[in-house]
Order: C-alpha cells, then structure tokens, then sequence
C-alpha cells in the first residue's frame, strides 16, 4: 500500500503539536508538577525550618532504587501535597490523568489525590481519594449536599500502583468521572464505569492535587509516632486533554 506525504505530514503535524499540560518524572524537582504545599498540625500552620519533619523532595525510593518526589511527613503534620495546573483547569474539557506512586502505608482518612475547588464555598472538594480503614474510596461531594463513597476497593500499601482518571467538566450538572487503577477499568457503586451528572467544576477554578492530607495524629497524643508517620514515593504524574493514550506510561492504561 503506497501512502501519499499528503497524508503523512498532517500526522507529523499533529504528532508535534500534541503537548501533555503536565509531565511529571521522578527526580524532578516538585516545582515541575506544581506548587508544593505543607502544613503543620492545624489549618493554616506553615512550618518554618522543619527539617526532615517534612518535605517535598526529589530522591530514589530505597525499596526499587527508582527515582521518585519523595513525600514525607512525621505525625504531627497534615499536608504534603502538590498543587498541579494551578488556575488552568476550564469549563466543558476533559482532562486525563495517570499517577504513578507507591505509598509506604495505608491509614483511616488519609487522602492520596484530591481535585480540589478553589474557593472552597459550596464544593470544597468535588472528589477525592481516600481511605476508610484499609480500603481506598473515591468519593464525590455533590454542591452544598453531602459527600459519599462512589467506590471502594483494594489498594496495597508497600507497592506500585497506577492510578488512571478520566475528568471531564461539563457545565450544569452534566460532567463526568471515570477510575483505572493498575490498568483496569473500575466500576462505581452504580455498575457503571462511567459516573455521571456530576459538577466537576463550576464557580471559580479547580486542581489536580498529588500527595498526602489528613490522617496526622492528634495534637494531644505523643505515643504511637510510626502510625501516623508517612512515606509517598511518585515516579510518574501526565496530565493531558486529548486522550488517555498520551497518559497510559503512568495510568497502566492500554489507550
């Protein structure tokens, strides 16, 4: 079959023009996927000089020799995240997402990604993930209604796991949510693999938010520190808004 340059060349065209809005490798400083965030026990608290209490790093994680962002936090600290595509999020886009990570240990209530509203009035945080005890959630908060599990299910700690996403922000009611993780296709508590009629945006902006929140110990216990002491290691985050298949490298994907 003879193939005309006609038609190659608009390929190489789009080939070049397609560019991933975040690609993140492990190694690269955090600044590369985002704006780091820490904070301290309480809302609000910004540690000054902490040390190794907590941080955002480049470095290998000791378990594979990879090179990862490497997320810690000692007990009494409630954040470590990175806020990617800050103020870039729009209106009736879908974005695609792979997130690449292995977390030292699971704990009640600790979040590993949030899509986060800003300002928070009315959806603070249309859905995130979370655990419930040893198992992972997603969760969706309907604007000034409740927040529930959409679903729920294994996530190890100790090992790699790729997490895919699919969002998309559709106006008034009518966006949409769909959740890979380690390559396959998860179902909602609905049976479906797709979640719809969803506000994944609606006043104001929103953003992808990779690390670790919540699930610090309380203020006024000293005793069982390793509990509450956590380890992220992240080898991989593509955010992109043409296909699933420009992510797959960290989703696990197949396209």
């Amino acid at each position: 079959m003879r193939i005309s340059l006609f038609t190659i060349i608009p390929l190489m065209i789009a080939s070049a023009s397609s560019k991933l809005l975040v690609d993140y490798k492990g190694g690269q400083a955090a600044t590369v996927l985002g704006n780091p965030e820490i904070e301290g026990q309480n809302r609000g608290d910004k540690p000054t000089n902490p040390g190794n209490k907590i941080y955002i790093k480049p470095g290998k994680d000791p378990l594979n020799g990879l090179q990862a962002l490497h997320y810690h936090r000692d007990p009494h600290y409630r954040r470590t995240e990175v806020r990617a595509l800050a103020n870039k999020i729009q209106k009736n886009k879908t974005y695609y997402i792979g997130y690449h990570l292995r977390l030292t240990k699971s704990f009640n209530n600790l979040v590993i990604f949030q899509w986060k509203k800003y300002p928070a009035t009315g959806q603070n945080i249309p859905f995130h993930l979370e655990f419930e005890g040893s198992q992972l959630t997603l969760a969706y908060t309907v604007p000034n209604g409740a927040r529930t599990a959409r679903w729920t299910g294994a996530f190890k700690a100790g090992v790699a796991h790729k997490i895919g996403l699919v969002v998309n922000t559709a106006a008034n009611g009518k966006g949409f949510l769909e959740f890979y993780l380690d390559g396959k296709k998860q179902k909602f508590t609905n049976g479906k693999t797709r979640l719809t009629g969803l506000t994944l945006l609606s006043d104001g902006t929103c953003s992808p938010k990779f690390g670790m929140y919540r699930a610090e110990q309380p203020a006024s216990e000293k005793g069982n520190k390793a509990a509450h002491s956590f380890d992220s290691y992240v080898y991989r985050v593509m955010i992109s808004d043409k296909s699933m298949a420009e992510v797959r490298a960290a989703s696990g994907t197949s396209g």
